[in-house]
């Protein structure tokens, strides 16, 4: 969407959002942005004197450090009840898919034919499925900065508005150091820590904040760490065989750092036959192979899931590379 639609994607939606008093809002599984946005639009609609719930399918406590996490319902968002709402808000979801838990759902779920959706999304490949849509088809950091754009002359923005947002910021953009952040994007980072945002406390608990635990299954995950050079991209990959496992910042942090690789891939197992697939990239749009699968994302940060093991998943992105070519990044 550009500029012009965009302008009258946001009147519309606070329009909705004046004429409308009682509303859901719903998140992807969960990051800093998925969960900093939902919190923010919790507390601006609270603030507007509207009747809100804040639902996510995935569990939440990893963000508890974020202001009013409390208020979010978890619930199985396949079993909500959409009559009960005039106006749903879908947020930082570039497919619906991603709201709920596929291996629990592997059918394609869809919302009532009467639900009114608002979807804000900053994933250029977002396929629109909302009654009204606000996804920039330019570079757009994070959901979080989409709602600043949104709402910044329509409320107070406070502490706690501020500090979720800079967090869903800082979380999406690596602190600053992703192709997805641009000047409009430091420049509302700015305005958020004017705003008394938690700068260093946000810092702290994304970056510097892993339990012991956590340390010694990173080692265990980093000896499995595999290199290989398919066609002109050597990236690294690494299996997780635990349904339960989870690849932390650190880890992420680390494999980004091998100097040899042009991406990495991670695989992890969901069940027998199904396979979460997360790409990230150091100087190759990734986010086409991604998109071949059947996902999408970012050019530096993509991810699918497919229905096939590890195994079979990693034959057919080495297929992938051999066939297509990827775009660099230019810096």
């Amino acid at each position: 969407m550009n500029k012009k639609d965009l302008e009258i994607a946001k009147q519309k939606i606070l329009d909705r959002i004046k004429n409308s008093d009682n509303f859901a809002i719903l998140v992807s599984d969960p990051d800093e942005d998925a969960i900093g946005s939902g919190l923010a639009m919790e507390e601006i609609l609270v603030q507007l004197g509207k009747q809100v719930k804040l639902f996510s399918s995935f569990e939440v406590d990893q963000y508890k450090y974020l202001p009013h996490n409390s208020r979010f319902i978890i619930k199985d968002i396949t079993t909500i009840d959409y009559s009960d709402f005039k106006t749903l808000i879908v947020l930082d979801a570039g497919e619906i898919y991603r709201l709920y838990n596929q291996v629990k759902h592997p059918e394609q779920f869809v919302f009532p034919p009467d639900t009114f959706v608002i979807n804000i999304d900053h994933h250029p490949d977002n396929p629109l499925f909302g009654s009204i849509d606000y996804v920039p088809s330019s570079i757009a950091s994070s959901a979080g900065e989409l709602l600043y754009d949104i709402f910044k002359d329509e409320i107070d923005i406070t502490k706690t508005i501020a500090t979720n947002l800079l967090a869903a910021i800082i979380g999406d953009t690596g602190c600053f150091r992703y192709s997805n952040t641009s000047p409009h994007t430091l420049n509302v980072a700015s305005k958020l820590i004017s705003y008394k945002a938690q700068h260093r406390m946000i810092i702290n608990k994304v970056y510097y904040d892993h339990n012991f635990t956590i340390v010694k299954k990173t080692i265990n995950v980093l000896q499995n760490i595999e290199i290989k050079t398919i066609s002109k991209y050597t990236f690294a990959y690494v299996v997780l065989d635990n349904e339960k496992e989870t690849v932390e910042q650190m880890r992420h942090e680390i494999l980004r750092s091998i100097k040899e690789i042009n991406f990495y891939i991670v695989l992890k197992r969901k069940g027998e036959k199904r396979t979460k697939i997360s790409f990230r990239s150091k100087d190759t749009a990734i986010s086409k192979i991604a998109e071949l699968l059947g996902g999408g994302g970012h050019p530096e940060s993509a991810g699918v899931i497919v229905d096939f093991p590890p195994d079979v998943a990693l034959e057919k992105i080495e297929e992938l590379l051999r066939t297509h070519k990827l775009k660099k990044f230019t810096y």
